[in-house]
């Protein structure tokens, strides 16, 4: 039995390395890695004991129409339980009673930017209330709990 000729097992080699190579450069430039997409939850709290306030980044490559466009803010008033759609984000209020009134602080929101989505609805005075909110973009969804003391 022979062996395989020197010449042969130099370009085997070297085809291994520069695959090896290939696929070393692929994974340090992010061919490999998946773009996440959609918003991020960066904090939810309660002020002055009646309005949930629920900061999020957007994580999308494209600008997020925030409950509005052109500039202008527009609001968006789901029933508890029932999404709506404000602008490109789907919001949802799952607990908490009444009828949710979404506001924000900006339309549109860049990339990388944040934004405060607001709910004047959670509680109204005399009555404390956990208020549970699902928000969807680009099919990536994210829940904030708030506590508001009324």
């Amino acid at each position: 039995m022979k062996g395989i000729s020197g010449v042969i097992a130099v370009i085997l080699m070297l085809m291994i390395t520069m695959a090896l190579a290939g696929s070393a450069y692929l994974f340090i430039s992010g061919a490999f890695s998946r773009q996440t997409q959609g918003i991020e939850l960066v904090d939810a709290f309660c002020v002055g004991g009646l309005e949930a306030r629920i900061l999020f980044r957007n994580a999308e490559t494209n600008d997020i129409t925030f409950v509005g466009s052109g500039g202008t803010f527009l609001g968006c008033t789901p029933t508890t339980g029932s999404p709506a759609t404000c602008g490109s984000i789907s919001v949802n209020r799952l607990s908490g009673g009444g009828t949710a009134s979404f506001g924000g602080d900006r339309t549109p929101v860049a990339p990388g930017t944040t934004a405060t989505l607001r709910d004047t609805g959670c509680t109204t005075a005399g009555t404390t209330r956990t208020c549970i909110y699902r928000i969807t973009s680009s099919g990536r969804a994210v829940e904030a709990s708030v506590p508001c003391t009324g």
